[in-house]
């Protein structure tokens, strides 16, 4: 039986591919010197890493007591598991150069007559001198550890041991010693300052008990490191031995951790026996000796399928096992109890006609069979195979999910390095962000992850998450992509910051992201152009440029706001929003008549990969009856737009005159338009300035401008003949004042169509009295004076005793242009356009909210009833071309509606006590 820690220490050898550490393995002419990352704990037990550069000639590592037998039989057992992934960071450490001495305590008899005993034995002795004062803190269960079989202790404490165990692979060069005199000649001799610790117990032999232990050789002036994942404690096993009670908590693992840590903290570093591997270059042999698994489609089949992605799909869910486990010790789980049948069979009772799969999850490890990563070590199947193949048998779809700014085994594999930018916790962990997107050969990884999936598997579609990546990264991946972009070399970010062009420390992390989503949407189409892809943290509140997202075919936002869903829609210029938790929101009518796909996640047993508990019973009576009711309104959602005739002008540029190019201020301002128009029914449609081209403005009577600055001149062109044509334009606060790169223009861009002059803003910290012929005006930050050159100002403000031009109106061609002189006054802009544009084409009475859509290839609309109860809704007739209402639906009664109609209105009327409700009209 292979032992949990042996896969947990397997766990910890293989890295992805050849090529994508070429840059890191040392070359031939220099594999006596590499670096180590050496990690230490502060007095608050926080990690802390950094590389040290050494010469394997002055390195030396020892194997501390790895015997053939212990007085407890569980530890016996435990300590062996080590030895298949000891011997393979052995002979990379004798590939580098580095010596190793066994040092098997009490057994040397059995030695006698081997030639790496008597070369050290021999040597003349010279005893250690010079004794540092060295007194740590004792080590937990340094003392009282003894057996791990359970609370009752069956084992005696006795010498059983007779000779290191046999699995250990004893070679030409090695020494076998257990006097310090000897190791301590041979190291003096031989030049040698540093030693590698491993074997058992850390807690014990490894760090104090022997002569030759680390507190020891430390106090004899040599550096000392322990091989964390190389060693193990002893201690417990639901019993402290040091506090003498029964403790459910207290594991041989917990007992090795708390060992490390104290290590840590008070005593030497450690390091990671996989560096080892890394620095000689010997993963690519370790590979090529994987027994291969068969994956579970055939090529042929893979190629011919027809994806059916998320655009469709409007009863997403994901068993989520990115946050369950993260530890080292969890990893040898995973997936050891899960049945792919059951997964999809729970799939289908739930109702869900979609599923995330979590391919390469945040672990790092593969759930597929990869040519480039390493599966998790408790697979020896294709999982993700099998469970596509399972959820395909009952007619749903299946996504793979690729993470990309955390991957943590990338993390520990390079931690201390230039591009990972945050620290390790216990166990191996790592917080969701830290690694740079240009860390070398990772987006190569995670290409070939994109391509492998896409050629083995007939999936419906891929998702990366975690699009972020750490500002003022200085890695060689950084280094050469700087200089790719700016055509110089990469001089320092303090350098850079303090010069004239301190804009690159943030567009540079701009650009990074473009080419992770580039390089990315690129794989995937190379091999199959037609399936949808999609990235989380492309919306309105992430830094990556927002018109990146155009690259992809849907895009998903977290616990959806109607902002964020009708933003994404008009700036990616996508019909599909997949909506993260869309059952847990209050608003999930709303979100679903503005075009949100359902989408849940949900935490798993990592064993299993199935909700237990709370969050079964959730799955089965919660989950499952929304999704069969989405099942039945689905119909009324498909290829469903809303039906709007008021926009709001989006350019990515206008974050460009901003601090830090933070586009939240003018998110914020377009979120209170947004909520404001919603409020009244009336979703508006987002314009991107790239499509201005391509739409038609002529079908929008508003179109709004707050903030909105950056148009090219054939963009200001659109606009114009938008408003000469009859549109009806509205500038807000200092919008258009800025050009593509974020300078302040002289005047407005438009100022000739707006009719007034740019002169100042100022800020707004007094109070502050409302326009002449307004009341309850908005409460405003920031105030734009202007100088009116044509038109007539129809709203004056007085600030600070003097009376300023608030709204202004302007007539052009057919058109009609206002401005109002603060981008905070979403209240002012619906009273103005009210007063001078006409009221809104739909009305509902009791202060209700509807959505309307329409389905043009049904040719019909959909009536959303957002609010419950009785109400009237009046529409104006040539707003929306219908005369009757087709059929309607309603989720626990019947729908009483009744239509009417004046000279102008159709008038809805609504009375009935059902939820879920929509009328369909035709």
């Amino acid at each position: 039986m292979i032992h949990k820690s042996l896969l947990i220490a397997l766990s910890m050898v293989f890295v992805w591919s050849p090529d994508s550490y070429a840059q890191s393995a040392p070359q031939p002419d220099d594999v006596h010197q590499f670096f180590l990352t050496l990690q230490k704990r502060d007095s608050s037990n926080n990690t802390h890493v950094h590389n040290e550069t050494y010469n394997a000639s002055e390195m030396a590592i020892i194997v501390v007591d790895l015997w053939d037998k212990h007085w407890c039989s569980s530890f016996t057992d435990r300590s062996a598991s080590l030895i298949a992934n000891l011997n393979t960071s052995l002979e990379a450490a004798r590939d580098l150069g580095i010596r190793i001495i066994f040092a098997p305590s009490e057994t040397m008899d059995s030695y006698i007559q081997y030639p790496q005993r008597q070369a050290i034995k021999n040597l003349p002795k010279v005893k250690p001198a010079g004794v540092n004062v060295f007194a740590p803190p004792a080590l937990p269960w340094g003392r009282t550890g003894g057996c791990e079989c359970g609370a009752d202790r069956p084992c005696d404490e006795r010498k059983v041991w007779s000779k290191q165990h046999d699995d250990l692979i004893i070679k030409t060069n090695d020494l076998i010693s257990d006097n310090v005199d000897e190791i301590h000649t041979f190291c003096k001799e031989n030049g040698i300052k540093t030693l590698l610790y491993a074997g058992q117990a850390s807690n014990m032999c490894v760090t104090w008990t022997r002569s030759f232990s680390v507190l020891p050789m430390i106090r004899y002036g040599y550096e000392c490191l322990v091989i964390r994942d190389l060693t193990v404690a002893i201690s417990g096993n639901g019993f402290d031995p040091d506090r003498g009670v029964l403790d459910p908590n207290m594991t041989p693992e917990h007992g090795s951790q708390r060992t490390l840590e104290h290590i840590e903290k008070y005593i030497c570093p450690t390091i990671s026996g996989n560096q080892l591997l890394i620095a000689s270059g010997r993963e690519a042999a370790i590979r090529k000796q994987r027994v291969p698994i068969k994956r579970v489609f055939d090529a042929e089949y893979v190629k011919n399928y027809i994806s059916k992605g998320p655009t469709e799909s409007f009863r997403q869910l994901c068993y989520d096992y990115n946050w369950v486990g993260r530890d080292l010790s969890s990893l040898p789980l995973k997936f050891t109890k899960s049945e792919p049948a059951e997964y999809a069979e729970l799939s289908k009772q739930a109702n869900m006609d979609a599923v995330l799969v979590l391919a390469v999850p945040h672990h790092g490890y593969t759930t597929h069979v990869s040519d480039y990563g390493e599966m998790f070590p408790g697979l020896d199947r294709d999982w993700f195979g099998e469970v596509v193949e399972e959820l395909h048998k009952r007619d749903i779809h299946a996504f793979g999910y690729i993470t990309l700014g955390a991957n943590w085994k990338f993390m520990r594999d390079y931690v201390g390095t230039p591009q990972i930018r945050s620290g390790m916790e216990g166990q191996g962990q790592f917080g969701a962000r830290g690694l740079c997107l240009n860390a070398p050969g990772y987006l190569d990884l995670v290409s070939n992850y994109s391509r492998e999936l896409l050629t083995h598997y007939p999936i419906d579609g891929i998702r990366y998450d975690f699009m972020v990546t750490p500002y003022g990264c200085d890695c060689d991946g950084c280094k050469a992509y700087y200089q790719e972009v700016y055509h110089e070399p990469f001089s320092s970010w303090e350098e850079i910051r303090s010069s004239e062009d301190s804009s690159r420390y943030l567009t540079f992390n701009i650009e990074t992201l473009k080419k992770a989503a580039h390089r990315l949407n690129d794989a995937c189409r190379a091999v199959k152009p037609d399936v949808e892809v999609w990235q989380n943290h492309l919306d309105p509140a992430m830094e990556a440029d927002l018109n990146t997202g155009r690259l992809f075919d849907v895009a998903y936002v977290e616990y959806g706001t109607p902002f964020r869903l009708l933003a994404l829609r008009g700036i990616l210029n996508k019909q599909a929003i997949i909506v993260g938790q869309t059952l847990k929101s209050p608003i999930r009518r709303l979100i679903m008549a503005l075009g949100g796909r359902c989408y849940q996640y949900i935490n798993v047993d990592q064993e299993t990969v199935l909700p237990v508990g709370d969050e079964l019973d959730w799955v089965k009576n919660d989950l499952s009856p929304f999704f069969s009711m989405v099942s039945e309104v689905q119909p009324y959602l498909e290829n469903a737009d809303p039906v709007s005739d008021v926009g709001i002008l989006f350019s990515e540029n206008t974050r460009y005159r901003f601090p830090h190019f933070d586009r939240k201020p003018y998110m914020d301002v377009c979120e209170a338009i947004t909520n404001d128009y919603l409020d009244a029914s009336m979703p508006l449609q987002y314009i991107n300035v790239l499509d201005l081209g391509k739409r038609d403005l002529s079908q929008l009577r508003t179109l709004i401008l707050p903030y909105t600055s950056g148009l090219l001149p054939a963009e200001l062109a659109t606009i114009r003949h938008y408003i000469e044509n009859g549109g009806q334009l509205v500038v807000m606060g200092d919008a258009l004042m800025y050009d593509e790169q974020g300078k302040r223009r002289g005047n407005f861009a438009l100022a000739k169509e707006m009719g007034v002059d740019f002169v100042d803003v100022v800020a707004v910290n007094d109070s502050m009295q409302v326009p002449l012929s307004q009341a309850g005006t908005d409460v405003i930050t920031d105030l734009t004076l202007v100088q009116p050159v044509a038109g007539k100002t129809i709203d004056w403000i007085y600030h600070r005793e003097k009376k300023i031009p608030f709204v202004h109106l302007n007539i052009v061609g057919k058109g009609k242009v206002m401005y109002i002189a603060s981008a905070g006054a979403e209240k002012m802009l619906r009273q103005a356009t009210d007063n001078y544009f006409g009221r809104l084409p739909i009305h509902v009475a009791n202060n209700k909210q509807v959505v309307l859509t329409e389905q043009p290839d049904k040719s019909r609309w959909v009536l959303h009833l957002i609010d419950d109860g009785d109400y009237e809704i009046r529409i104006k007739k040539d707003f929306v071309p219908f005369s009757t209402i087709d059929s309607g639906f309603a989720g626990s009664d019947n729908l009483d509606a009744d239509l009417e109609q004046d000279s102008d209105h159709w008038i809805i009327r609504v009375k009935d006590d059902s939820t879920d409700r929509l009328l369909v009209l035709k």
